[in-house]
């Protein structure tokens, strides 16, 4: 609260010394009673005349006299008069209220209002004093003008000129209670006029509210307040470069959460996917038709548009997330800077992890993957038999037949294709299929079928096809994790691995669920194929093989490495041991 108090005392005293009396600038050189012949009252300039009518014709003369050059802003002519009028009537109320404002000494137009005040309690007179108590810089009569201005709030809530020199009191006095009494009756009187504008933008910059100051400011300035004053005020009072930077930061909040909101709208379609996914297998397993239900081929498209527009949502998020870096980075440099504590290793350590970031993030948008061959080219007359299967399976499917095989040395049966982006574009890519020899050990026909049908079925169903985006985006994720772990910048308080985490496992949960629902689809060709026991025996068997080449292999790297030899061919191990 301390704190806050001291803040609202500073802007006073820079609001003080940067602004100008406003009270003759804007509307009101000398208080209601004094405005131009227009906008005077008549009827009371009329009571004022026969009032001195009565006492001295000649010192009405010299009032109408005086009023009239004071109206036409002739202030030597208005003080030689109104002294002519006080000469033939002494201590005549409105002609000393209306001196004090023109004589030149500040002491002097103090001791006229004063005396005005004396004779008749009036609210103008009360306008008067404060006035003259503003001109003079001091403490105490800034105190006074501040006690009769709280008077004065209260006993011309409807008058413009009187709030508005209210409000300079309060200025002058620091009372932000009294300005906002005060702003609060002008906004009353006359919303869009200068000072309503104009008050209402110092109490925003006093209470920083420095967006809504900006604001109030320059309408003050399209109703005609002096350009000048306008600019200055929001210069040297900082409110505009304030403004900007809550700005900056009120649209950077808002792109943030509009940000969060599009990660957690994906998470939430991956899941609502899974879910949508999981029933619509689970009512269509009685269907032995290799094209699945309408719903399903539905879902199946949608995961296809959510992962694109995951794996495009990580592309334009990383704008944000560098930025955030830059800003977390910058900012904590700055904040011991500004707190005039220097820890140059800190600093240091700082900065290292912000290069660190970036360069991991830059990095991992230029990964390439180099297009080589898996293993060994299996020709067709190495291994017509196969190729027969291949072809026969591929005509029932109703998908061409696969361009290369490959020989590999492990047991994975897959497919896939390569070439370039505009290669996928018009479908001319090359339909690889790997085939690992350790899978073949003990394997029959029917079941190597069923694998076969499997990954063929991937073929028709496109599954190959696309999906290069999304692999980019998963190697330039686990390029980034890996660039910032051997970096030492994988911390929570970095927001580029907070990001990197967090977007992976939303990455994980729509990918995988799309990639689940493509083997659910594959499968499916499988069992038409070759009936469900088949390819159960046959994935059965795959997953066996697979399990048993890892271990013996680990068993032989171990003993290689015990024995100080050279391995066996990794194909012996997957048959003869």
């Amino acid at each position: 609260m301390q704190d806050c108090g001291d803040r609202k005392l500073f802007y006073f005293e820079r609001i003080r010394s940067i602004s100008v009396l406003l009270i003759g600038l804007l509307i009101f050189s000398h208080g209601k009673d004094l405005y131009a012949d227009s906008k005077r009252d008549q009827a009371k300039e009329a009571e004022y005349s026969k009032t001195l009518e009565l006492k001295s014709p000649e010192a009405a003369k010299h009032f109408r006299i005086a009023t009239d050059a004071l109206d036409k802003q002739d202030y030597n002519i208005a003080v030689k008069e109104y002294r002519a009028v006080l000469e033939l009537v002494q201590d005549y109320v409105p002609a000393l209220r209306r001196l004090s404002y023109v004589v030149e000494d500040k002491e002097e137009s103090l001791k006229l209002a004063r005396k005005a005040l004396n004779h008749e309690n009036h609210p103008y007179n009360k306008t008067a004093v404060i006035r003259a108590l503003m001109e003079l810089d001091s403490e105490t009569y800034r105190n006074e003008a501040v006690s009769l201005s709280t008077q004065l709030v209260r006993e011309m809530p409807d008058d413009l000129d009187a709030q508005a020199i209210v409000c300079q009191a309060a200025i002058n006095g620091n009372n932000i209670t009294l300005l906002n009494a005060a702003v609060s009756n002008i906004q009353k009187i006359e919303p869009e006029s200068i000072p309503a504008h104009y008050y209402a933008g110092i109490v925003a910059a006093i209470t920083e509210k420095w967006e809504t100051a900006e604001q109030e400011i320059l309408r003050a300035k399209e109703l005609g307040l002096p350009a000048e004053m306008a600019d200055n005020l929001l210069e040297n009072f900082g409110i505009r470069s304030q403004a900007k930077k809550w700005r900056f930061f009120r649209y950077g909040s808002y792109g943030t959460l509009a940000w969060v909101a599009g990660l957690v709208l994906l998470l939430l379609s991956g899941m609502i996917l899974s879910g949508l996914t999981l029933k619509a297998v689970e009512n269509d397993n009685q269907r032995m038709s290799e094209k699945p239900a309408d719903f399903i081929r539905l879902i199946r498209r949608l995961y296809s548009t959510v992962l694109g527009l995951t794996s495009f949502y990580y592309y334009i998020s990383l704008p944000l997330v560098i930025l955030l870096v830059i800003v977390a980075g910058g900012g904590i440099i700055y904040g011991f800077f500004a707190l005039g504590h220097i820890p140059i290793k800190l600093i240091a350590v700082v900065g290292l992890l912000v290069v660190v970031t970036l360069y991991s993030i830059i990095k991992s948008l230029f990964i390439s993957v180099k297009d080589e061959d898996p293993g060994p080219r299996l020709e067709e007359d190495e291994a017509p038999e196969l190729f027969a299967l291949l072809k026969e399976i591929a005509n029932n499917i109703g998908t061409p037949m696969v361009d290369s095989v490959y020989i590999v040395p492990d047991a994975t049966v897959a497919v896939y294709e390569r070439g370039s982006l505009l290669k996928r574009f018009f479908g001319r890519t090359d339909r690889c299929l790997i085939v690992g020899l350790g899978v073949l050990k003990d394997m029959t026909q029917l079941q190597l079928k069923a694998i076969l049908a499997h990954e063929f079925g991937h073929l028709n169903n496109r599954d190959t096809a696309g999906g290069s985006l999304a692999l980019h985006v998963r190697r330039s994720i686990i390029s980034s994790a890996q660039a910032m772990a051997d970096g030492g910048a994988a911390q929570w308080y970095n927001p580029a691995w907070l990001f990197i985490t967090t977007f992976y496992k939303i990455f994980l949960r729509v990918s995988q669920g799309a990639s689940r629902l493509q083997e659910v689809l594959a499968d499916r060709w499988a069992t038409v194929i070759c009936g469900a026991q088949a390819f159960a025996e046959g994935l059965t068997h795959a997953v066996r093989r697979s399990i048993e080449f890892k271990l013996l292999s680990d068993i032989e790297i171990s003993l290689a490495l015990k024995e100080e030899r050279n391995l066996y061919n990794s194909v012996r191990l997957g048959f003869c041991r």
